[in-house]
């Protein structure tokens, strides 16, 4: 059983490729390929092989209408992969529907998070990344949502453990100074 990796994806660009795209995302069994199509330089037998390769996951993904936000000329869409996030997709996906889009993505169990920036420009895409440790990834995607939802949960696991307020502080030494603050209070407080 793999672990997954979440994904939230935003696409950008000319109405008609955005219909397209979350057409496919919200009615289709097979996204990936229904948007991207398939390498035939891959066999039946190597299905595992092409997905990795064209997709960058293991298995395709679809159909996930309530996890699909669609606005005429932009989209976001909220998906899980097997072990890895879809980049070789995203990648294809762009330069097929000259689209601009950026990928965010986490996977706690081997604890990495990154963002993928592609923008479409005269046939080329350009790729802007960064890569993090599992929570300093959440925290700079989302602080607000990282300080609403995981920090109580962490403190109260430190605790629960005998973490110390120091070496609690140590391990999320990435925190604003304002939400370091709101962490050492809230822990002092617990």
């Amino acid at each position: 059983m793999p672990n997954w990796c979440s994904n939230r994806l935003y696409i950008s660009g000319d109405a008609d490729n955005i219909r397209k795209i979350y057409d496919a995302f919200t009615t289709s069994d097979t996204a990936f390929q229904t948007l991207i199509g398939k390498d035939s330089s891959y066999t039946d037998e190597q299905w595992y092989e092409h997905n990795v390769s064209r997709y960058g996951t293991k298995w395709d993904v679809g159909p996930i209408e309530d996890k699909c936000v669609y606005d005429g000329d932009d989209i976001q869409i909220e998906f899980e992969t097997a072990w890895s996030p879809p980049s070789s997709f995203v990648l294809t996906l762009c330069k097929q529907y000259k689209v601009d889009a950026v990928l965010e993505y986490w996977e706690c169990g081997m604890g990495f998070s990154g963002k993928e920036e592609y923008t479409y420009d005269s046939g080329e895409v350009y790729l802007t990344e960064d890569q993090w440790e599992f929570h300093e990834g959440l925290y700079f995607m989302h602080p607000d949502e990282w300080m609403n939802m995981e920090l109580e949960y962490l403190i109260e696991n430190a605790i629960e453990n005998s973490v110390s307020l120091a070496d609690l502080q140590g391990q999320y030494s990435f925190l604003s100074d304002d939400d370091m603050n709101t962490l050492t209070e809230k822990y002092t407080n617990f």
